[in-house]
């Protein structure tokens, strides 16, 4: 069975019709398979905080984002929390050459997806 780890960027996707993330999702992936950190988690909501046009979009994007987290929890989907082991593995992640490759540039990634690794490292994923 694979194994795939949500970040921040696919669990806001996943909010929205017709994404990238909800396409690869709805070609026949498994919730069983999908991991999600609480880091992620945290981070998707204040990204959709950030960017709502206003209040009403703000509440109505972060609850069709629960809605989204619990349908794939009830799936199978495992959203791990972050302790102390994750913390000590994020030290050997925290500076690691780690790049994305993004509109045909490499970026270094941020620390909170560096956590987000570290939690899936330390519990062998």
């Amino acid at each position: 069975m694979a194994q795939y780890l949500l970040g921040e960027n696919t669990l806001v996707e996943l909010c929205y019709k017709d994404t990238p993330s909800q396409r690869w999702l709805d070609g026949g992936v498994s919730a069983r398979e999908l991991y999600t950190s609480v880091i992620a988690v945290a981070a998707a909501r204040e990204t959709i905080q950030a960017l709502a046009k206003g209040p009403i979009e703000r509440n109505r994007q972060l609850l069709n984002l629960k809605q989204v987290i619990a349908r794939l929890r009830a799936g199978g989907m495992t959203v791990l929390p972050f302790e102390v082991t994750d913390a000590n593995e994020w030290v050997n992640w925290r500076w690691e050459n780690l790049l994305v490759h993004r509109e045909g540039k490499n970026h270094e990634i941020g620390q909170d997806t560096r956590m987000i690794i570290a939690t899936a490292a330390a519990r062998g994923l």
